[in-house]
């Protein structure tokens, strides 16, 4: 049965012509186009630019797929993403028959910006520090447990240690077929068991 805001998930594909569909909007602010035309993606992003309510703009950005999305995979990048105004909610569901609604159950949303917390006695009490990038995460978390980082591993280690820690830079891990399991299936079953997939 659809939810009152629509087809979810991989049901929403039954409910799409692709052949007659110019644009498809993903939960929270992805829109793929299915003719990626330049011209139709500059008609689009000024559309989307206008729509407002009684509170204002309901994007603080409409922004080009490329503008916000890097490396060897861009192309199958959305053309368009949608920065959603706090409180604002693009729904992911196809035929729920309304475009707005009043506020409802949904109570968080991701946001551009977030909190990074660093407790322990490998930690300095530093208070806080300059604003990081999500990717200099991942390096620092290598450090802390003396591990080289990788060279191909995007970010900088932070400088949140209570000691003079170094650390080496070492080669990504090469991986083969051979050498990776297939967990498809228990992937599948976890997002099932989220609520991710039906």
């Amino acid at each position: 049965m659809p939810q009152e805001a629509g087809l979810k998930r991989g049901r929403k594909l039954e409910a799409i012509d692709l052949d007659r569909t110019a644009a498809v909007a993903s939960g929270q602010g992805p829109v793929y186009l299915t003719d990626a035309g330049e011209a139709r993606r500059e008609e689009l992003i000024d559309a989307l630019s206008r729509v407002a309510d009684d509170e204002g703009s309901l994007f603080t950005a409409v922004n080009h797929g490329e503008d916000v999305y890097t490396g060897p995979y861009v192309d199958a990048a959305p053309e368009i993403v949608l920065d959603q105004r706090p409180g604002v909610h693009v729904n992911d569901g196809i035929g729920g028959g309304s475009v707005s609604s009043a506020p409802d159950r949904w109570a968080a949303e991701n946001t551009p910006h977030g909190l990074f917390v660093a407790n322990g006695p490998d930690y300095a009490a530093a208070g806080e520090i300059d604003p990081i990038d999500i990717v200099d995460i991942a390096p620092t978390v290598v450090a802390s447990f003396g591990c080289g980082v990788p060279t191909d591993m995007r970010g900088t280690v932070l400088p949140v240690f209570a000691d003079d820690r170094t650390w080496e830079h070492r080669e990504p891990l090469e991986t083969t077929a051979t050498a990776t399991t297939d967990r498809s299936g228990e992937v599948a079953d976890r997002l099932r068991d989220l609520g991710y997939m039906e």
